[in-house]
């Protein structure tokens, strides 16, 4: 008998224990639904939402760069907070759970209790996700909230994976040795962008001084002033080179071509960094071309100038050879290319 009282006595106090263990889930109260601190930024502009959305795009395409990494205090970058502010806020992280809210134009910060699950973190904060948009919850870990940690949920489409891309991720083209032709595909939601640096310089042109021949004098010649030797100077190229701003593509020796159409430089919105640089930005969406956009630059041979002589008669000649001279040309340039994001690569991605 008495080993029965005992091992009923083991039994109660195991499920005593283990009662005790379970826990009634935290529920969010009416105070805690209200955000602690709402950030407005332009879209595209916080670096919080570039990296959250940047953490998903390496769910599928890991890039393991430290620099992309989401580090504690990012969401209050270029946000100014009081000491006070500061200390309540600082408290909250340590005792609380702290729920970031990326939305397109602005971040939404919240401190729930621990205990709370995790899964019903949306409805509990009553939060409603932006038009064509819907809510992935980042890396969350384990079921409930715990004291300390941090979830990220951010309002998010396919189309906003797509553009902040860009800034992550880029494929570079060195084109110094620019073969014969190369050409690019920039796909939707794909961005090129082509940098040019270059020198140009236009051979100028010279007068020399020439003799032609000597005319026999006579009489009449003679009173005429109009004998004896033959003198003239006429333009001639000069093997000296001058540099000429603002030079074409044509002057470069650079085919530019967009979807088969010969692009001239004046033809596209340029960023002139400097009068020897400049830069075209191609977006297939901003553009009026198909879908996916191909451009095209070809090598071609370096222009030659051709100009009348210009002769000034010195003394008489009776023929002096006139024409056309031929002026030749010399540039240094290097291309250079990006190409930034995957594009509808991205689409494969489940949010």
């Amino acid at each position: 008998m008495p080993y029965i009282l005992l091992l009923l006595c083991l039994l109660l106090g195991a499920c005593g224990k283990k009662s005790n263990s379970i826990s009634t889930p935290s529920v969010v109260s009416t105070s805690e639904q209200r955000s602690f601190i709402v950030i407005a930024h332009e879209k595209g502009s916080s670096v919080f939402r570039n990296k959250v959305l940047n953490s998903i795009v390496e769910t599928k395409f890991p890039a393991n760069n430290p620099d992309f990494e989401i580090k504690k205090g990012d969401e209050l970058l270029g946000y100014e907070m009081s000491e006070r502010d500061r200390a309540f806020y600082e408290h909250n992280e340590r005792t609380m759970a702290k729920v970031i809210v990326s939305f397109t134009d602005r971040l939404e910060i919240y401190f729930v209790p621990k205990k709370v699950v995790i899964p019903e973190i949306i409805s509990q904060l009553k939060l409603t996700p932006e038009a064509q948009r819907k809510f992935k919850l980042i890396n969350p870990n384990g079921h409930y909230t715990e004291e300390g940690n941090t979830l990220y949920l951010v309002s998010v489409n396919h189309e906003d994976l797509m553009e902040n891309d860009k800034k992550f991720y880029q494929e570079n083209f060195d084109l110094q040795d620019l073969k014969e032709r190369s050409a690019f595909y920039v796909e939707s939601y794909k961005e090129m962008v082509l940098s040019m640096n270059y020198d140009f310089f236009k051979e100028r042109d010279i007068t020399k001084f020439f003799t032609g021949p000597t005319i026999k004098c006579t009489r009449d010649l003679l009173e005429a002033g109009t004998c004896g030797r033959c003198e003239y100077r006429k333009s001639v190229p000069s093997g000296s080179f001058d540099k000429i701003a603002n030079p074409s593509l044509d002057d470069l020796g650079v085919g530019l071509k967009l979807d088969g159409q010969l692009i001239k430089m004046g033809d596209l919105t340029a960023e002139m960094f400097t009068p020897d640089s400049v830069v075209f930005h191609f977006v297939p969406q901003a553009l009026d071309v198909s879908v996916t956009l191909k451009v095209e630059l070809e090598k071609k041979a370096l222009p030659t100038y051709r100009i009348s002589e210009n002769v000034e008669e010195l003394t008489y000649c009776t023929s002096i050879p006139k024409g056309y001279i031929t002026l030749g040309s010399k540039a240094s340039l290097s291309l250079k290319v990006k190409m930034l994001g995957r594009g509808e690569k991205l689409k494969d991605i489940k949010l």
